[in-house]
């Protein structure tokens, strides 16, 4: 059997503290003598739990309703203890927005509680805000990343090929170590840092208006769908739409070309760091 400790250490040890003497052979209890809680020893085996005057705890659990009051309900319950020299615990769950803690504690204090803690379990109704997050492509935001680092012809293979979707070869650096060597002969320009395709301020500033392009875009669409709901396809709309386009029967505006190039240069972007660990360098051999 498992004692416990002879003191309390937390507010949800409740059961009296205690200790146990185990009693072997002659001294064990036999027969008639053995109690219920000896049917677990073996013959010959018996054992006593001997309780411990611990300081007083006093537990007091309010589960309060919406419209209850629970400062009026702790305090009551309080007056109705004997806390002289107590160790006290409250413990409020239920519904309702929380109360102040510190004036309960401290009335607590004055009905003699040598310690009082009061825990509030609930939360305010104003506090519950539903976040919406969303998470970047991890794919996109290492290739934006990768612009920035100005890698050479040769590591800029190397890193892409680990990066690829088909399964690693898992001879994979050995084969990285031949080919490096073998191109460090022949095509030792390959290895020269290139001009980045990116500066990290750039990619900062890319990555601040991913969100405003997205939400922009979003817009447009639902302004385009509702003028399109409200168009009456009429041929007067059409001679209209024909004679503003001029002789391209097919016009692009300004700002969807303007989409297209801006879609062209952020292209799965994002700004996140790249995972360098997958990168191959001369270093690792």
């Amino acid at each position: 059997t498992y004692p416990g400790s002879t003191e309390r250490t937390a507010t949800d040890q409740r059961a009296e503290r205690g200790y146990t003497i185990v009693q072997f052979g002659a001294d064990a209890r036999a027969g008639d003598e053995r109690e219920d809680r000896d049917d677990v020893c073996p013959a010959g085996v018996s054992y006593d739990r001997i309780p411990l005057d611990t300081r007083p705890h006093e537990y007091v659990d309010i589960e309060a309703t919406e419209d209850q009051d629970v400062d009026a309900a702790v305090r009551a319950e309080l007056q109705e203890r004997n806390l002289e020299g107590a160790v006290v615990a409250v413990r409020i769950i239920g519904e309702g927005d929380p109360v102040t803690v510190g004036p309960l504690e401290d009335f607590a204090h004055e009905l003699g509680a040598l310690v009082a803690r009061v825990s509030d379990r609930r939360q305010r109704g104003s506090d519950r805000v539903a976040i919406d997050v969303s998470f970047a492509d991890p794919e996109d935001a290492v290739e934006r990343r990768r612009q920035t680092l100005g890698l050479s012809t040769v590591v800029d293979e190397l890193e892409q090929q680990a990066r690829a979707e088909i399964p690693l070869d898992s001879n994979l650096k050995e084969e990285v170590k031949t080919d490096i060597e073998a191109r460090i002969e022949e095509e030792a320009e390959s290895f020269a840092p290139v001009e980045p395709e990116l500066t990290k301020e750039e990619l900062r500033e890319q990555a601040g208006t991913i969100g405003d392009t997205a939400s922009e875009t979003e817009s447009t669409s639902r302004a385009e769908t509702a003028e399109s709901d409200g168009a009456d396809g009429s041929d007067e709309s059409v001679s209209a739409d024909t004679a503003s386009a001029g002789d391209d029967p097919d016009p692009v505006s300004s700002s969807e070309t303007a989409d297209v190039e801006e879609d062209s240069k952020t292209e799965g972007s994002t700004a996140e760091d790249t995972t360098a660990d997958k990168q191959v360098g001369l270093d690792d051999y």
